[in-house]
């Protein structure tokens, strides 16, 4: 287990997690929630304990909204004992989820758990799914009557180890609402000899959208792989790969490398990279590698989160040589309209760029407008809007910076767009 959170990190520290997921947590909250029939959890804990038995878990499909973006849901509903102890005791449900999706026959085990990105919904201690719901104080040989909706999962905020349909065992267990006992679960078990006064499980099948951690850990060194021919690629846009293009590589590899903890996996690495490198640069100078199939490839495998470090990474080469080409801008935008990032990512990727090396080389052709981000598909109205927007953003940054080369390249942005709007009157 601890090898398994071991890749995780690393994965994290690759598509920097916290970027690529920051948008979700509003949703979160709403996820959070309980969901009872307006009264309190402690309203409906009843003393008939006679009619009660084993505290029992059903699911139920639906469709439901957060926010203004309609999610698939698993409503939860549990009935029977929560306390089934002769003493009163201060109680929490939580709900950790497993994946256990029988492949090649091998046996069902909870060495598989359900992760997620939203930090709401995670364990104390590790990515791990997590739901908690405080009961209060519940008496000796107290619980359910009748079946009650308790919380609901949305699918797409998990992550399992493999993507696509797989099976979902959950166990819920009632315990001491402390936050020493909530730590006392991690990865979905909990330590031993710790109080529970209630335990089930249930099992759900689920369509997961998330790239599983089975297939990152597998996908490690391609995705990296992959991330090498690219640059090469965006190197050779303008015909040849400049010295500066090529060093800027070799120090994106060496970076890769020195963040590999493991001595076997530093050595694969370092290898299969360096040979990328040399087999890319004669490919490219060839004509033997093509871009649609090597983005086709590249979407089976990535994330979000890698295709924005891979796209950060191009941009890095994109401004070794202190210009910014006209085929260079054409190819980036090309490769992220494909990989489905936005155009605010790419915009913002492209200013830094142009903040970092300015316009002294930059050409006066149309890689201004595709700096400024105008695409060929734009409407004059559609343009006029944009340029609006990246004046008044761009006026509002030339004012928190310092005298300095940054200013002044922020001046130079200002009057590129103002004789655009010019130009599109």
């Amino acid at each position: 287990m601890e090898a398994l959170f071991g890749w995780i990190i690393i994965i994290v520290i690759f598509i920097g997690v916290g970027r690529v997921f920051g948008w979700i947590s509003g949703g979160a909250k709403a996820v959070y929630k309980s969901a009872t029939d307006g009264s309190s959890i402690a309203d409906n804990l009843k003393e008939e304990f006679y009619q009660m038995g084993p505290l029992e878990v059903r699911t139920e499909k639906g469709r439901e909204n957060l926010g203004e973006n309609e999610f698939d849901v698993e409503k939860i509903e549990v009935r029977g004992f929560v306390n089934h102890t002769e003493l009163a005791h201060n109680l929490q449900l939580v709900i950790s989820l497993f994946d256990v999706t029988d492949e090649n026959g091998k046996e069902k085990k909870y060495d598989k758990p359900i992760l997620t990105n939203v930090n709401e919904l995670m364990e104390p201690e590790s990515r791990a799914f997590q739901l908690k719901l405080p009961l209060g104080n519940v008496g000796a040989m107290n619980g359910y009557t009748k079946w009650v909706s308790i919380q609901r999962i949305f699918p797409d905020f998990l992550v399992g180890a493999k993507k696509g349909k797989r099976k979902i065992r959950g166990i819920i267990r009632a315990i001491p609402d402390t936050e020493e006992d909530l730590r006392s679960i991690y990865a979905g078990i909990q330590e031993r000899d710790r109080l529970y006064t209630a335990f089930a499980s249930f099992d759900f099948e689920a369509k997961l959208n998330e790239v599983g951690y089975d297939e990152l850990k597998e996908n490690f060194f391609k995705i990296r792989s992959y991330c090498v021919q690219f640059a090469v690629l965006m190197a050779f846009s303008d015909g040849d790969l400049d010295a500066s293009e090529g060093n800027v590589i070799k120090k994106w590899i060496a970076n890769q490398v020195d963040i590999e903890s493991n001595e076997e996996r530093k050595t694969k690495l370092k290898t299969i990279l360096n040979e990328t490198f040399k087999k890319a640069y004669a490919n490219v100078k060839a004509g033997k590698i093509e871009m649609e199939k090597l983005i086709n490839e590249f979407k089976k495998i990535t994330t979000e989160g890698n295709s924005l470090a891979m796209l950060e990474f191009l941009f890095e080469v994109i401004g070794a040589d202190g210009n910014i080409d006209d085929s260079e801008m054409k190819t980036v935008n090309s490769i992220a309209s494909k990989l489905g990032v936005s155009v605010d990512t790419i915009k913002s990727m492209t200013d830094k760029t142009f903040l970092d090396i300015g316009d002294q080389g930059m050409d006066q052709g149309e890689s201004t407008e595709h700096i400024l981000g105008i695409t060929d598909d734009m409407s004059k109205d559609e343009i006029k809007k944009l340029l609006n927007k990246q004046f008044r953003q761009w006026n509002g940054r030339i004012q928190s910076l310092e005298d300095g080369d940054e200013k002044d390249r922020a001046q130079v942005m200002l009057n590129i767009i103002a004789d655009a709007k010019k130009k599109y009157e």
